[in-house]
């Protein structure tokens, strides 16, 4: 239910939150009136419930209209009266021409994790609220998401995990924009209105003009409610199918026994997740494709998502998919989706790539699957000034799972926590949930 301007409880939408281990705080304020409201009923909450923590507010500045450094210049005001540390992060480098605001928005999530690293803390709060997960619904619905494919019409999840270490929390997501404006009328709080608001070539904000009733904020949000219900559960089945029939029997190759096969929605999503964690790809196959990929290894093998799938006497094989030509992807220490290396080793000149050849031992010891999965297992390569102090440093492979170590919603956790387990991935870090 969504709480209306009478209604608004900061109990309800702060108390869920574990701040009992955490010193501090990051909450992000652009100026507008949701992260405003946010910082203010949360500044006035804390005051009661958690003294001790250290509220520091971050403002990005994309530097993409002339006013964004006077914003956020009046966010730093603000907080002053507060007396709430605040710092702005600037989005420094070139712009792309096309996909500016998916760009933004990698890059202030980048500058926020940043802010927590820096400020010891895994939380960052976001000022979302209900019409903005209404917006997000509708748009995908328009985009052709459907009722029976549960992912995309989940809407924003409360909590979602960036790049396996911080939390992003959006305590506000069951409030409306005008309860939390009227929080502001009553503290006597000004907020920024955004001229982009007003930019009918951003989809969104033509979704915004669209979405003027209750019943249709009611509708969309309670639709996502029930969606992201059924994605957790599915996730849920999915993970302990995984857990039960999965096993990773050599370097890169995993097993799924001979119990497992069928095509309902739980076996369907533990197969698509193997299929992207296996062949690196950062979105789950749609079960149409997965159902015929099923279908396909009746007969034998198939391929999709970048994995190569094969059904034997022993049970279903993926690994990552074999092809001629081409150099696979290293950028930012991550390589192919499938491996990544510490931005220190990157800086240091560690690079990953796939061996040249294999050990003529080990070429005759492996299955044709177990050789087809350690020709794609990359190895590291040392910088070029070989015996200095560099060398003496060699970086850990970690293993990376494409679909879930950038962004990871908590709708996705257990199935998540069972591919990090069957690929050998280090654990993901609890949320910050309250009992």
């Amino acid at each position: 239910m969504l709480s209306r301007s009478e209604q608004f409880d900061p109990d309800r939408a702060f108390g869920w939150i574990d701040f009992a281990a955490r010193r501090s705080v990051i909450i992000a304020v652009s100026g507008g009136s949701d992260s405003t409201a946010l910082l203010i009923a949360f500044k006035h909450w804390i005051e009661h419930t958690h003294r001790n923590l250290r509220i520091i507010c971050v403002t990005v500045d994309h530097g993409l209209r002339p006013a964004s450094a006077a914003e956020a210049r009046h966010v730093a005001t603000l907080c002053a009266r507060l007396g709430v540390a605040h710092r702005t992060c600037l989005w420094v480098g070139d712009k792309p021409e096309t996909g500016i605001a998916a760009a933004a928005r990698e890059a202030r999530y980048a500058l926020l994790a940043e802010a927590a690293r820096d400020e010891g803390t895994d939380i960052i709060l976001t000022g979302h609220t209900a019409n903005d997960q209404a917006e997000t619904v509708h748009m995908r619905r328009a985009r052709g998401h459907h009722a029976d494919h549960p992912r995309g019409l989940a809407g924003m999840a409360r909590m979602t995990l960036f790049d396996g270490e911080d939390w992003i929390v959006r305590p506000l997501l069951d409030t409306r924009r005008e309860t939390l404006r009227d929080v502001l009328t009553n503290h006597g709080v000004e907020w920024i209105e955004d001229p982009t608001n007003e930019d009918e070539n951003f989809e969104r904000v033509g979704v915004r003009k669209l979405l003027t009733e209750d019943c249709q904020l009611e509708e969309l949000c309670a639709a996502a409610g029930d969606v992201a219900g059924r994605r957790t559960e599915f996730a849920g089945e999915a993970a302990s199918l995984i857990a039960r029939h999965g096993t990773l029997i050599s370097t890169g190759l995993v097993r799924l026994d001979q119990d497992f096969y069928g095509k309902d929605t739980a076996r369907m999503d533990a197969v698509r997740t193997i299929l992207a964690c296996a062949g690196g790809a950062k979105q789950l196959a749609d079960r149409s494709r997965a159902s015929i990929l099923m279908d396909r290894l009746r007969k034998g093998r198939s391929c999709l998502s970048g994995c190569l799938a094969a059904r034997t006497k022993d049970g279903l094989h993926f690994c990552r998919e074999r092809r001629s030509g081409g150099e696979l992807s290293f950028a930012d220490g991550i390589f192919d989706g499938r491996y990544r290396i510490s931005s220190d080793a990157v800086a240091a000149g560690w690079s990953l790539q796939l061996p040249d050849t294999i050990d003529a031992e080990v070429n005759r010891k492996l299955s044709p699957l177990a050789l087809t999965a350690a020709k794609m297992e990359p190895e590291l390569v040392s910088p070029g000034n070989s015996g200095g102090p560099d060398i003496a440093r060699k970086p850990q492979i970690q293993r990376y799972l494409a679909p879930f170590d950038h962004f990871l919603p908590e709708f996705d956790l257990k199935l998540a926590a069972a591919a990090a387990v069957m690929f050998g991935r280090k654990p993901y870090p609890p949320p910050p949930a309250g009992a």
